[in-house]
């Protein structure tokens, strides 16, 4: 089971705004940047996800990490009886026959951003099982066309074609009208495209390789959302967009690129919008909802999970202090740290830390919630 772990880091002299600072987890470098108005002395915080292998609370593992290579974890989709095998990077021989290939060296083969990418996250893994879930069925058993934002290891989209494949592979003329476009920044190209090759055998043998196509997608760059533009052109727009995690750690800056692309990418205003979020900075990652609704899109919670540490609270309401059902829910709702009851609002990171593995992934689940949009006009 994955779990979360608080990274802290001081501001060093010399460092500012507009510089990153560098940490290692798992044998992968990542990132995180100065926010502005930070000062030398600052202490930042960053969770990032590291892997377990205790069992979680329904006795099954929902993510296993390989024992013979830390780079891959093995994701069991529960409904379809396939497990995902998704690598945190492309082995250095295969990497150096593609850069070879394509005439490059991996400097110039890559472009730098903060590497979580590199690794499946909660949300994606919750919004990953959903799509296998009959209720997802039957709300998008129309969907042909899809584009995911955030693609990182590719879970939540190679997941949906693995699903929809097998659901129309009784259907031939259904499959051939699939078509999926798996996004990111451009220095995870090479990993989510390897993690596609990986699992190609979960897919039906009546699925063209050119139906699922891998493009970089920087939010807000226009250049990038034009070439993916015109591919859903081809196909006449895209009829569902996924995301999973998207306001992770992301300024103001980035969240106004997310949703000029979302714009831009549903020119025709016909694509659904199902986005898995897990909430850790309620104030700062409402925002985006907020843009979303100002350029004509509403969002409401999709109710599917049935769990007992499901929350439902929306948008508007979960972590807003001026809202009186987020207050009762984080003060009557309560965490297990350590063999301890604590109300949700108490919680904080130390406790995280302290949390055996069924207690972390109960906390977790009452910060995860997918919900889907669509523009009112």
């Amino acid at each position: 089971m994955a779990k979360l772990k608080t990274i802290k880091m001081m501001i060093p002299e010399g460092a500012g705004y507009g510089d990153s600072l560098t940490f290692n987890v798992n044998g992968n470098e990542l990132e995180i940047a100065i926010p502005e108005g930070s000062k030398v002395g600052d202490v930042l915080q960053i969770q990032v996800q590291v892997e377990s292998d205790e069992e979680d609370i329904d006795g099954s593992k929902d993510v296993t990490q390989d024992d013979d290579d830390d780079d891959v974890t093995k994701v069991p989709l529960k409904n379809l009886g396939i497990t995902l095998e998704l690598h945190s990077k492309v082995p250095s021989s295969v990497e150096a026959a593609r850069f070879k290939d394509k005439g490059e060296t991996p400097e110039e083969g890559q472009m730098k951003c903060d590497g979580t990418f590199a690794m499946p996250w909660q949300a994606g893994i919750h919004l990953a099982q959903h799509i296998c879930s009959d209720k997802f069925h039957e709300r998008f058993a129309d969907v042909r066309n899809v584009l995911e934002l955030g693609s990182g290891t590719g879970l939540c989209g190679i997941t949906f074609a693995v699903n929809a494949t097998n659901k129309l592979s009784k259907r031939k003329t259904d499959i051939k009208k699939l078509n999926l476009i798996l996004t990111d920044m451009p220095n995870a190209m090479n990993t989510l495209q390897y993690n596609l090759d990986v699992n190609k055998d979960k897919l039906s043998s009546q699925l063209d390789e050119k139906q699922i196509h891998v493009a970089p997608l920087v939010w807000g760059n226009n250049g990038n959302i034009d070439k993916i533009h015109s591919k859903l052109k081809q196909v006449e727009g895209a009829d569902l967009i996924l995301g999973s995690d998207l306001l992770y750690n992301v300024s103001l800056d980035v969240l106004k690129g997310l949703c000029k692309t979302i714009k831009s990418i549903d020119s025709p205003k016909k694509a659904r919008i199902l986005l898995s979020v897990r909430w850790r900075k309620p104030e700062e990652e409402r925002v985006f909802f907020e843009l979303m609704r100002d350029n004509g899109y509403d969002f409401e919670l999709l109710e599917h999970d049935d769990s007992p540490y499901a929350c439902h609270l929306n948008w508007e309401e979960f972590g807003n202090p001026k809202s009186k059902k987020s207050n009762e829910f984080f003060g009557n709702n309560y965490a297990k740290v350590d063999g301890e009851s604590k109300p949700l609002k108490d919680v904080c990171e130390d406790d995280m830390d302290v949390m055996t593995d069924d207690e972390f992934d109960q906390f977790e689940r009452r910060f995860i919630q997918v919900y889907i949009g669509k523009s009112n006009d």
